[in-house]
């Protein structure tokens, strides 16, 4: 079972998988309500300006299957065919969203549902678009702002933003389980010390500290190297029937690959925080940045149906540089 995981020096805790997608939901919610393809009577309206900004191009498959909808339901179309075009489009938001084009910008739709979550708040949605969005990337916490972001988890709890559990039937039938969804060990890891960071990741896509966030690599192949398990005579052999140095590379590097396992847990700990620290400033959340480091360009679903959205895309833009 998939879990996010909130990593310290020298503590783990496990938040379920179930409720790291319900932080997805509750982040993507607010932009998914500002689409307004659930409102009556201009639904269609929302739906073909957004696909005007979608070209089919940058959209595959799906780009070309919403140009044969609108085409379906235009002027002459049928009240069916307008309701298909409403509902795939909301389903493909839903699903994998967009590729759009303004002001000769890209944007990813998914980016402007988050961001619209990030303006328009609290806290506790803000940070479930945080985690939802960014947990798999190591987003990450300073020491001292651990009780900060208890803080906020204890109010989206009180709140029923987020849930402490989740009542299943494990076989479909007999009696109901209340299965706790891991919170509590979380606040008990962030409120443990303040000296430390708290680091995510994503149990399905790898884990924290890793030698690609810390830009491990083995030290260069060393002049005359020979596999370390052959005995002197063996090894003069094995030089002499491997004269290429592109081969004995291939050997090294399978050899030392698993180098980064051997190293102490706070010699990988050091080494992933200055990656972390260097390569992802932005998924630091603080009391500061919670609201206005964005995902991408700092554009939202309501500036895309604003009559100046052409300024306000490029002045996002501009922004980020």
């Amino acid at each position: 079972m998939s879990q996010l995981l909130f990593h310290t020096p020298t503590g783990q805790a496990a938040l379920a998988g179930a409720e790291f997608h319900h932080l997805r939901d509750v982040g993507e919610q607010p932009g998914t309500d500002a689409w307004g393809l659930d409102r009556t009577g201009t639904a269609v309206q929302r739906a073909r300006a957004l696909l005007a900004l979608a070209p089919p191009e940058a959209n595959g498959g799906t780009g070309y299957v919403f140009r044969d909808l609108e085409a379906a339901a235009g002027e002459h179309g049928t009240d069916t065919a307008r309701r298909r075009l409403v509902s795939s489009l909301a389903l493909v938001l839903r699903v994998h969203g967009l590729t759009l084009q303004i002001a000769g910008h890209w944007l990813k739709t998914a980016n402007l549902e988050l961001n619209t979550a990030l303006v328009t708040g609290p806290d506790p949605l803000r940070l479930a678009a945080k985690l939802g969005g960014w947990g798999e990337q190591h987003a990450w916490v300073d020491g001292p702002d651990r009780a900060w972001l208890a803080g906020i988890i204890d109010d989206a709890l009180t709140a029923g933003i987020y849930r402490r559990s989740l009542r299943i039937q494990p076989r479909g039938h007999g009696p109901v389980e209340d299965v706790d969804l891991g919170w509590g060990d979380v606040l008990q890891l962030l409120r443990a010390r303040d000296d430390e960071p708290v680091v995510t990741s994503y149990t399905v896509t790898g884990r924290f500290p890793n030698a690609e966030m810390a830009a491990w690599s083995p030290s260069p192949m060393p002049d005359g190297w020979a596999p370390p398990w052959l005995d002197a005579p063996d090894r003069d052999d094995w030089l002499r029937t491997h004269p290429d140095r592109d081969e004995r590379l291939q050997w090294y590097e399978e050899e030392t690959r698993d180098g980064w396992y051997l190293l102490p847990d706070a010699e990988q700990w050091a080494q992933g925080m200055a990656g972390l620290r260097a390569q992802r400033p932005w998924a630091q959340l603080t009391p500061d940045n919670l609201a206005e480091t964005t995902f991408g360009a700092g554009v939202t679903v309501y500036d895309v149906f604003a009559p100046d959205r052409d300024e306000r895309v490029a002045a996002a833009f501009a922004e980020v540089g």
